[in-house]
């Protein structure tokens, strides 16, 4: 899409930075635009607005960083007040298990090898050294093993002795587990215990919600009044952001005029043959702007309606029928895609820096004093870069508002001969 500066204010991604802009300025605009410019007529074209396509151009981004905040809404959800638990009589057991323990005694034979570490060992070395001290020379093997030997058989001796001198026996446990049901009066019982406990936990589930729901009211009024101050400190942004986008824009287009320049026209010997309602329409022009309306002129191989200079801008004023009055030829069509036949042309002249406005034969007939107020309103545009202008030419091409024809369109209009109605 072409960016113009009707488009810019429209589309352009560095103005949809800038939210809640004011809508008293733009709603006529974004709300007419797209019914007015693409499928209707009058059609306004204008040259590339380079200026403001920069990210660069916005000099009031500055006013962004004192864009006020809104508060915090609250995250924590509105507490939900409890609910009491009811007990039914399902939910009382029928009985419980009942856990007894059954000993029996046996004797332990882990007790006499626990035994053997200690007293054969002991056997073993006394009877070593009873030995070695009667023997000046060093003890054999033989005599080593035989010493072993008694100290095993004195060692189990006396285990066997300790044993059956004290009598050891080692308990063994084992469960013997029984259900026993629970009588009418035990189930009063437990149910009236249940009972109690829910109405304990509900009474402290209650208390906490409504300390939590006294914490949100008190937020909320909290959030409420931040949200007054907030509309009020943003509104006062609001109107400083309007203020100074206006402003710049303003200023910024009256130097894109200044600054642009169309490329000039030539003078042609050979233009296309007027019609009345061309003739009609150049003399309404010729006596509201006599220095600047031009006729006979020609850009390469395209020859304007009607031409209108303004210092180094010029303006191309397109007439369009529906179709050829003597050939019954459809002209000035949308083909298949719903893009005009006459794109190309218009985009030559918005390439060489025209404006091109486009007007209905039907229109400048029936309406022409409007027709003409659209005219001045665009000529002052440009003169002047005040969007006011902009808005009127919105307001007046709404009343005329005509939508553009397909080819079968113009084909029905030939068959009823339309022109002649007008």
């Amino acid at each position: 899409m072409r960016f113009s500066p009707l488009n810019m204010l429209l589309h352009h991604k560095t103005i949809e930075d800038l939210p809640h802009l004011d809508e008293d300025i733009l709603s006529t605009i974004r709300k007419r635009s797209k019914i007015i410019n693409q499928f209707s007529y009058p059609d306004n074209k204008y040259p590339s607005f380079r200026c403001l396509i920069d990210d660069n151009f916005f000099s009031y981004r500055s006013l962004l960083s004192f864009f006020p905040s809104p508060p915090v809404k609250p995250r924590n959800p509105k507490p939900i007040k409890p609910e009491l638990t009811i007990i039914y009589d399902k939910d009382i057991p029928d009985g419980k298990n009942i856990r007894g323990w059954v000993y029996n005694t046996y004797w332990s034979g882990g007790c006499a090898i626990v035994l053997c570490f200690f007293i054969i060992p002991i056997i073993w070395a006394i009877l070593f050294g009873v030995y070695s001290a009667t023997k000046e020379e060093p003890t054999s093997i033989f005599a080593n093993i035989t010493i072993f030997i008694l100290a095993l058989i004195l060692g189990f001796a006396i285990i066997l002795l300790i044993i059956s001198v004290f009598d050891w026996e080692w308990p063994i446990v084992k469960s013997d587990n029984k259900y026993k049901k629970y009588t009418i009066e035990e189930k009063e019982n437990i149910k009236k215990s249940m009972i109690e406990d829910e109405l304990k936990k509900y009474e402290e589930k209650l208390k906490r919600y409504q300390q939590d729901l006294t914490d949100y009211e008190n937020y909320n009024e909290k959030y409420k009044a931040l949200i007054e101050q907030y509309n009020i400190e943003f509104e006062t942004w609001q109107k400083k952001l309007n203020k100074n986008y206006i402003s710049i824009f303003n200023t910024e287009f009256y130097n894109w005029i200044r600054k642009i320049n169309s490329t000039n026209f030539t003078r042609s010997k050979n233009n296309p043959k007027k019609g009345y309602s061309e003739n009609t329409f150049f003399i309404q022009l010729y006596n509201l702007f006599p220095d600047k309306i031009k006729i006979d002129t020609c850009l390469e191989y395209y020859f304007p309606d009607i031409t209108i200079k303004i210092n180094n801008v010029l303006i191309d004023i397109e007439i369009d029928e529906p179709y050829d009055y003597i050939t019954k030829q459809e002209i000035h069509y949308l083909d298949d895609d719903g893009i005009s036949i006459d794109e190309k042309r218009d985009e030559y002249f918005l390439e060489n820096n025209w404006f091109v406005l486009k007007f209905t034969e039907r229109q400048i007939v029936k309406q022409k004093s409007i027709c003409v107020e659209i005219v001045k309103c665009i000529v002052d545009f440009i003169e002047s870069g005040n969007i006011d202008y902009l808005e009127k030419y919105l307001e007046l091409s709404t009343i005329i508002k005509e939508k553009k024809w397909t080819k079968e369109d113009a084909r029905a209009m030939v068959i009823m001969n339309v022109r002649d109605d007008y």
